[in-house]
Protein backbone atom coordinates (compact mmCIF):
# COMPACT_ATOMS: atom_id res chain seq x y z
CA UNK A 1 0.00 0.00 0.00
CA UNK A 2 1.28 3.25 -0.93
CA UNK A 3 2.04 5.61 2.29
CA UNK A 4 1.49 8.90 0.48
CA UNK A 5 -1.01 11.94 1.03
CA UNK A 6 -4.40 10.30 0.20
CA UNK A 7 -5.44 13.52 -1.63
CA UNK A 8 -5.12 14.96 -4.23
CA UNK A 9 -8.91 16.13 -3.88
CA UNK A 10 -9.97 18.73 -6.65
CA UNK A 11 -6.33 19.14 -7.77
CA UNK A 12 -7.02 20.20 -11.34
CA UNK A 13 -4.08 18.05 -13.48
CA UNK A 14 -2.72 18.34 -17.45
CA UNK A 15 -1.41 15.14 -18.39
CA UNK A 16 0.34 15.15 -21.41
CA UNK A 17 1.54 12.13 -22.90
CA UNK A 18 1.81 10.16 -26.28
CA UNK A 19 2.15 6.93 -24.79
CA UNK A 20 -1.16 5.37 -24.11
CA UNK A 21 -0.27 3.01 -21.26
CA UNK A 22 1.60 5.04 -19.30
CA UNK A 23 -1.45 7.92 -19.95
CA UNK A 24 -3.72 5.32 -18.58
CA UNK A 25 -1.81 4.27 -15.38
CA UNK A 26 -1.21 7.73 -14.10
CA UNK A 27 -4.81 9.04 -14.78
CA UNK A 28 -5.59 6.00 -12.93
CA UNK A 29 -3.41 6.29 -10.37
CA UNK A 30 -4.00 10.44 -9.90
CA UNK A 31 -7.97 10.07 -10.44
CA UNK A 32 -8.35 7.52 -7.71
CA UNK A 33 -6.09 10.14 -5.50
CA UNK A 34 -8.93 12.39 -6.23
CA UNK A 35 -7.70 14.31 -8.50
CA UNK A 36 -9.34 15.79 -11.43
CA UNK A 37 -7.54 14.69 -14.88
CA UNK A 38 -7.58 16.53 -18.54
CA UNK A 39 -5.15 14.17 -20.82
CA UNK A 40 -3.39 15.51 -24.26
CA UNK A 41 -1.29 13.38 -26.33
CA UNK A 42 0.24 16.06 -28.44
CA UNK A 43 1.53 19.23 -27.62
CA UNK A 44 -0.64 21.50 -29.51
CA UNK A 45 -4.07 19.36 -27.66
CA UNK A 46 -1.89 20.59 -24.28
CA UNK A 47 -2.25 23.99 -25.71
CA UNK A 48 -6.04 23.96 -26.44
CA UNK A 49 -6.98 22.36 -23.07
CA UNK A 50 -4.74 24.43 -21.18
CA UNK A 51 -6.27 28.16 -22.90
CA UNK A 52 -9.54 26.49 -22.27
CA UNK A 53 -9.78 24.81 -18.51
CA UNK A 54 -8.88 26.37 -15.48
CA UNK A 55 -5.89 23.70 -14.38
CA UNK A 56 -3.93 23.55 -11.09
CA UNK A 57 -1.15 21.44 -12.48
CA UNK A 58 1.10 20.39 -15.65
CA UNK A 59 2.69 17.11 -15.96
CA UNK A 60 4.11 16.41 -19.23
CA UNK A 61 6.61 13.88 -21.00
CA UNK A 62 9.43 16.00 -22.64
CA UNK A 63 9.03 13.29 -25.94
CA UNK A 64 5.82 14.56 -27.98
CA UNK A 65 4.50 13.52 -31.45
CA UNK A 66 4.74 17.13 -32.68
CA UNK A 67 7.02 19.04 -30.78
CA UNK A 68 9.02 18.20 -27.47
CA UNK A 69 8.18 19.27 -24.06
CA UNK A 70 10.36 22.39 -23.66
CA UNK A 71 9.13 23.76 -26.91
CA UNK A 72 5.49 22.87 -24.93
CA UNK A 73 6.49 24.96 -21.78
CA UNK A 74 7.99 27.40 -23.71
CA UNK A 75 4.95 28.52 -25.87
CA UNK A 76 2.36 27.69 -22.36
CA UNK A 77 4.95 30.29 -20.67
CA UNK A 78 4.61 33.12 -23.56
CA UNK A 79 0.59 32.70 -22.65
CA UNK A 80 -1.08 35.91 -20.38
CA UNK A 81 -1.39 34.85 -16.75
CA UNK A 82 -5.08 34.21 -17.42
CA UNK A 83 -4.33 31.90 -20.29
CA UNK A 84 -2.48 29.53 -18.08
CA UNK A 85 1.11 31.24 -18.51
CA UNK A 86 1.97 30.61 -15.19
CA UNK A 87 0.46 27.25 -14.72
CA UNK A 88 3.08 25.41 -12.29
CA UNK A 89 4.65 22.39 -14.28
CA UNK A 90 6.32 19.21 -14.02
CA UNK A 91 8.28 17.21 -16.94
CA UNK A 92 8.56 13.74 -16.94
CA UNK A 93 11.62 12.21 -19.13
CA UNK A 94 13.58 9.46 -19.63
CA UNK A 95 16.82 11.12 -19.55
CA UNK A 96 17.85 12.30 -15.84
CA UNK A 97 21.12 14.25 -16.22
CA UNK A 98 22.07 17.52 -14.49
CA UNK A 99 21.87 19.32 -18.32
CA UNK A 100 18.12 17.60 -19.22
CA UNK A 101 17.20 19.06 -15.63
CA UNK A 102 18.63 22.49 -16.48
CA UNK A 103 16.38 22.08 -19.99
CA UNK A 104 13.48 21.76 -18.30
CA UNK A 105 13.91 24.45 -16.03
CA UNK A 106 15.33 27.29 -18.97
CA UNK A 107 12.27 26.15 -20.30
CA UNK A 108 9.61 27.21 -17.55
CA UNK A 109 9.65 23.72 -15.78
CA UNK A 110 9.37 23.90 -11.96
CA UNK A 111 10.61 20.16 -11.53
CA UNK A 112 11.54 17.83 -13.75
CA UNK A 113 10.84 13.88 -12.82
CA UNK A 114 12.93 10.99 -14.52
CA UNK A 115 10.91 8.05 -15.95
CA UNK A 116 9.98 5.86 -14.71
CA UNK A 117 8.52 7.57 -11.72
CA UNK A 118 6.83 6.03 -9.01
CA UNK A 119 3.53 7.21 -8.18
CA UNK A 120 4.52 8.40 -4.74
CA UNK A 121 7.11 10.92 -6.13
CA UNK A 122 4.57 12.07 -8.75
CA UNK A 123 1.44 12.78 -6.01
CA UNK A 124 4.25 14.67 -3.87
CA UNK A 125 5.39 16.64 -6.77
CA UNK A 126 1.71 17.65 -7.85
CA UNK A 127 0.96 18.15 -4.44
CA UNK A 128 3.91 20.41 -3.83
CA UNK A 129 3.09 22.67 -6.65
CA UNK A 130 -0.56 22.85 -6.27
CA UNK A 131 0.00 24.80 -3.55
CA UNK A 132 2.10 27.63 -5.17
Amino acid sequence: MLTIEKSLTSIRILLVEDTEDTLRIFTFFLENLGAIVSTARSAAEALAIITCEPLDVLVSDIGLPDVNGYELMRQVRALPAEQGGQLPAIALSGYGSRKDVQAAREAGFQLHLTKPVDFETLATAVTRLSQV
